[in-house]
């Protein structure tokens, strides 16, 4: 059985994704020919037909920062995030449609070689001269489905706000969300844009009239969690760690209890001035 390529990348996305003039920046047509050798041979017994380099559009590609993880910053100034971003680095996912299905092929910058871990020589060798150039790193492949990160955070939250990025590889969600900004450039909600495990026990975080969590909770919440082992089940995702106390019950509870201090309050000086009349 034929492997998937696959590289656990930290990912994140710029959600206002018509980056032609990004893509001219970073010139990945010359991997056509690999993407095409790639998917059709990963993906031989999946295709209802071979691709070609017809089916690749770089102008679709989606522009993935990667290596930083914005839980662990100060700021929610969008801008400042995405200067600490543009920082850290970033790949392309290039999506291909092929009759309702969907293939998304993942370009990055190859990576210094890793001393410490165990390589034949022919890798290192294929290693050192692919530092620093553009490469397929991971082929994912979704049947009877249309992946559009794009069109997806405005079929949830309507207009996509400009400046909304996508961020994945976060703690607990590993997978891509979207920051989504107010109208004064600040980072107001979260939304994951893939099936996370148990990620009903955030419910607290969204509002009735939202389809997005509080960006601010969530990022108060994941920072006390205990640091997840990659290595362990659970590491992603809810399911290992308690639901947080909600916000709403706890202001509802407090409400209840300052009416019963009040009608306490009330009752005891009524019982005083009877007191006093009976004396």
């Amino acid at each position: 059985m034929k492997k998937l390529l696959m590289l656990l990348l930290v990912v994140l996305m710029t959600v206002v994704l018509s980056i032609p003039a990004l893509a001219a920046a970073d010139d990945l047509s010359g991997l056509t020919d690999t993407i095409v050798t790639s998917v059709n041979g990963l993906l031989s017994d999946k295709l209802s037909r071979k691709v070609t380099s017809n089916d690749i559009n770089y102008d679709n590609a989606f522009k993935v920062y990667v290596g930083v993880d914005v839980f662990k910053m100060e700021t929610t100034n969008i801008s400042e995030l995405k200067n600490a971003l543009e920082a850290g680095g970033y790949i392309y996912e290039i999506p291909l449609y092929i009759d309702g299905d969907t293939i998304l092929v993942d370009i990055a910058k190859g990576q210094p070689l890793n001393n410490n871990a165990e390589f034949t020589e022919e890798e290192k060798e294929n290693i050192i001269a692919n530092e620093g150039k553009w490469q397929v790193t991971a082929v994912k492949y979704y049947r009877n489905e249309i992946v559009n990160y794009a069109t997806e955070v405005s079929a949830k939250i309507g207009k996509v706000p400009e400046g909304a990025i996508l961020v994945g590889g976060l703690p607990r969600f590993r997978f891509a969300v979207a920051l989504i900004p107010d109208e004064n450039g600040e980072v107001v909600g979260l939304l994951p844009l893939s099936k996370i495990s148990g990620v009903e026990k955030l419910q607290t975080f969204k509002s009735a009239d939202q389809n997005f969590y509080n960006y601010k909770e969530i990022k108060e919440y994941i920072n006390k969690l205990p640091p997840a082992n990659p290595d362990e089940a659970g590491s992603f995702g809810f399911l290992d760690v308690e639901a947080p106390d909600s916000n709403h019950t706890m202001t509802y509870v407090a409400i209840i209890v300052v009416i019963i201090l009040c009608a306490l309050t009330v009752i005891f000086i009524v019982y005083r001035k009877k007191a006093k009349i009976i004396e």
